[in-house]
C-alpha cells in the first residue's frame, strides 16, 4: 500500500510543497496500478509550481520604464535624422554652382561639333581642327593650384587644356567674309587685359545644325559673358 502525505512550507514568501511518500508493499500482494497512478498524480501536483508573476505595481513600473526608454530612443533617432539632413544640406551649399564660363565650356564639349582652334602664344600660333572631346576632365595644377579643364580625344592624340579662372570674357562674334560669302561664327576667350587666350571657330559654320547650335548659345548667354557671371 502507498501512502502520500504533503506538507506545505513557506520559504522567502514562495510556497514550497514538500511531499513525503511512504510506500509499503505487503508480502502477499502489491500496489495496484490505479493506486500508484493516483498517488503519482498527487505527487506531481505537489511539486507543480506556478510561474512567478510580478506584482501589479512592479509590472506597471516595468511598463513605464520601457515606454520611457522607447521615447528617449525615438527622440535620439529623430535628432540624428535632423542632424544628418542639415549636414547634407550644408555640403550641398558648400559646392559652388558652375559659372556661365564653366557652362559654356561644357556646352562646347557636349556639342560634338568641329572647331578650328586658334591659340596665340608668345612667339607661336597654333591652329588645329577637332571636336572638343569626347573626353572631358577637370583637375588642379599641382604647381600653381589653378583649375584645368582637359578636352581630349579618347586616344589622347588631341588634347586641349583650358584654365577657366583665367578667362575674363567670352565673346560670341559673327564675321562675314565677302570674298567667300561665308560667315565665321567664333567663340573668343579673353584675359583680363583683353589679350586673346583662344578663338574657337565653327568648322562647319554653314551647316544647319552648327548654325542652330550657335544661335541657341547666343540666346542662352547673350553675345558677351564676363567672369563671375552666374
Amino acid at each position: 500500500m502507498m501512502v502520500v502525505t504533503t506538507t506545505a512550507r513557506s520559504i522567502g514568501g514562495v510556497a514550497v510543497l514538500v511531499a513525503a511518500v511512504t510506500m509499503s508493499i505487503t508480502s502477499g500482494g502489491g500496489a495496484s496500478w490505479a493506486s500508484w497512478a493516483s498517488s503519482s498524480s498527487r505527487f506531481a501536483d505537489a511539486f507543480a509550481f506556478q510561474p512567478c508573476r510580478p506584482t501589479t505595481a512592479a509590472w506597471r513600473q516595468h511598463q513605464t520604464s520601457a515606454a520611457a526608454a522607447a521615447a528617449v530612443g525615438g527622440a535620439r533617432r529623430a535628432r540624428n535624422k535632423v542632424r544628418l539632413a542639415a549636414e547634407a544640406e550644408g555640403q550641398e551649399e558648400s559646392i559652388p554652382a558652375p559659372s556661365k564660363i564653366d557652362s559654356i565650356i561644357r556646352d562646347l564639349h557636349d556639342s560634338s561639333l568641329q572647331f578650328r582652334i586658334v591659340v596665340i602664344g608668345n612667339g607661336a600660333i597654333l591652329e588645329s581642327t577637332a571636336t572638343l572631346g569626347p573626353h572631358m576632365a577637370e583637375s588642379t595644377s599641382p604647381k600653381t593650384g589653378e583649375r584645368l579643364v582637359t578636352l581630349a580625344s579618347d586616344d589622347r592624340s588631341f588634347e586641349f587644356h583650358l584654365k577657366p579662372d583665367a578667362i575674363a570674357r567670352v565673346i560670341f562674334a559673327e564675321v562675314d567674309k565677302p570674298d567667300s560669302g561665308k560667315t565665321l561664327r567664333i567663340v573668343r576667350m579673353l584675359r583680363e587685359d583683353d589679350g586673346p587666350i583662344c578663338s574657337l571657330i565653327l568648322a562647319d559654320g554653314g551647316d544647319d545644325e552648327a548654325v542652330s547650335w550657335y544661335k541657341a548659345m547666343t540666346i542662352r548667354y547673350g553675345y558677351e559673358v564676363r567672369s563671375g557671371d552666374a
